[in-house]
């Protein structure tokens, strides 16, 4: 699945909130740009992202919910600084594999080695899953 072609808005550079999407595949990207026509709307798809400065977000009461409702609901993300779409090779950027899971954890965690992380300054997501560099683990 290729990026939409015809996007209302130029990425680069742009604050986007981006979430894997259960129903079509790949990521769906949301513009995170207050008093944007387009803010917290979905302008792209992709199965292949790469995002600087990035924060993860996990609505506490969404993941309560699937925990409840044993029934998956959109409520990660992963919120940044759009920096490119494509193909990446994980092994010569130096990326550590990252999981998410509402039954284990409120935080996304570096899948080898159990750390909480709060963000990353470079993360990509594609077909693989979700990779950092320069992670920031959550305070204690």
């Amino acid at each position: 699945m290729a990026l939409s072609q015809r996007l209302p808005v130029s990425l680069m550079g742009r604050k986007v909130r981006v979430y894997r999407n259960l129903q079509r595949g790949g990521y769906s990207v949301q513009l995170r740009q207050p008093g944007h026509k387009y803010d917290r709307r979905v302008i792209a798809h992709s199965d292949s992202i790469m995002l600087q400065s990035v924060r993860f977000v996990v609505s506490e009461a969404g993941r309560l919910r699937v925990i409840r409702e044993q029934r998956k609901n959109v409520h990660a993300f992963a919120e940044g600084l759009w920096a490119g779409r494509g193909w990446y090779d994980r092994s010569t950027l130096g990326l550590s594999p990252v999981v998410y899971n509402p039954y284990q954890s409120g935080n996304f965690r570096l899948k080898y080695g159990d750390v909480a992380l709060e963000g990353a300054e470079h993360v990509l997501l594609d077909s693989e899953g979700v990779a950092v560099r320069g992670f920031r683990r959550v305070a204690s």
